[in-house]
This record gives structure tokens, C-alpha cells and sequence, in this order.
């Protein structure tokens, strides 16, 4: 009778070749991990600033409508609390030249921006507010 041999299991060499390769595999996909969160993060805070200019803009828009034209604040800078944090905006109104047909209204390009400091702003946001009266 010829006895078969039967090999169970992985020898000590398998072993040691698959812990490497995890070994050499798991930091990387761990370095991964932190920059996809880092990258949620940052997008999470660009959404929110983007928010934040939008409000910006549009309380601009109804301050007009209801003042019948724009006061006489042309810059103004401040910080608000939102979404737990609290964030700096500055907006700035530019006079643009209007052609002649459309005189004497008063054309103003909004350049708003918001971050969490003054230094780096994560959302900028433009338009056009129009003093006609």
C-alpha cells in the first residue's frame, strides 16, 4: 500500500509571505483612508461657506428691495456662527460702468468671500445689484 501524503493547512513560508504582504498593503490603504477624509472634510466646509455667501447675497438683495436701492456700505466684513463653527465674510461692492442708455442707474459687481479666517476663503460668490431708482 503506497501511503499518500497530504499536505493541510500552509506551510510556515505562506505564512510568512501573506503577513508581508499585509504588512506592506495595510498602511497604504490606511493613508488612503485619511485622505479621502480629509478630502470629505474640506468639501464639507466649501459646501457650508458656499451656503453662507449665498445667504449673503440674497440678504443683500432683499436689503435692496426693501431700502428701494443700496445703502451706502460698500464693504463690510464680520463673522457668524454656523453649522457649529464660526466663519468669516466679507463682501465688497464695485461700481461698474454703465453704458449710456441705462443712466443714471447705478450698476455694482457683489464679490463676496467666506472662510474660517480672513486670510483663506474657501467660497467666493459674484453678482450684479443694480441702484436704479
Amino acid at each position: 500500500m503506497r501511503r499518500r501524503s497530504s499536505t493541510r493547512g500552509f506551510a510556515l513560508i505562506e505564512i510568512m509571505i501573506a503577513i508581508t504582504i499585509v504588512g506592506l498593503a495595510l498602511p497604504a490603504l490606511m493613508l488612503r483612508i485619511q485622505s479621502i477624509s480629509n478630502n470629505v472634510i474640506f468639501m464639507e466646509e466649501r459646501t457650508v461657506a458656499h451656503w453662507i455667501a449665498e445667504n449673503l447675497m440674497q440678504e443683500l438683495l432683499i436689503d435692496q428691495q426693501l431700502k428701494q436701492g443700496l445703502g451706502s456700505v460698500r464693504k463690510d466684513q464680520d463673522r457668524l456662527e454656523y453649522d457649529g463653527r464660526e466663519w468669516f465674510w466679507e463682501y465688497q461692492l464695485i461700481e461698474v460702468e454703465v453704458p449710456e442708455p441705462l443712466r443714471p442707474a447705478k450698476m455694482y459687481r457683489v464679490e463676496i468671500n467666506v472662510g474660517l479666517d480672513a486670510e483663506h476663503h474657501l467660497a467666493s460668490l459674484s453678482g450684479f445689484l443694480s441702484d436704479a431708482k
